[in-house]
């Protein structure tokens, strides 16, 4: 499915331009070795999290939905930290995006509490 920074991208949530497509699988499975295929692997539990399919013009494809996206670029190293901030930032003031879903996300994965304080701050800045 794709995932990560591409997921991002889609979304309209980041300003970075990758290189690569983003694309997750569960662990156990083997990595997408190819050239311009980066493989984020994740817990079976944690993969299934928020997967949907979206149409495209070349058919059908599994991404990652909003609030996982946004959860991934906080818990993984492929953003920086002034880059996270603009992936909270947008995804709070997209009209489509569902804090609930969010906090359900954050505790099946147990994400820190730091998560819930940046939405707060941001929250108060808005």
């Amino acid at each position: 499915a794709m995932a990560g920074a591409s997921a991002c991208i889609h979304y309209r949530c980041t300003n970075a331009i990758e290189q690569k497509v983003w694309v997750v699988v569960p662990k156990g499975r083997p990595p997408i070795n190819r050239p311009g295929v980066y493989t984020m692997r994740q817990n079976k539990n944690i993969f299934a999290l928020g997967l949907v399919t979206i149409e495209t013009e070349w058919g059908p494809i599994k991404i990652t939905d909003r609030e996982k996206t946004v959860l991934d670029a906080l818990r993984s190293n492929y953003l920086d930290v002034e880059e996270q901030l603009r992936v909270l930032k947008r995804w709070m003031k997209d009209p489509k995006h569902d804090r609930n879903r969010f906090n359900e996300y954050c505790r099946k994965v147990r994400l820190p509490k730091e998560a819930n304080d940046w939405i707060m701050a941001i929250e108060a800045d808005l």
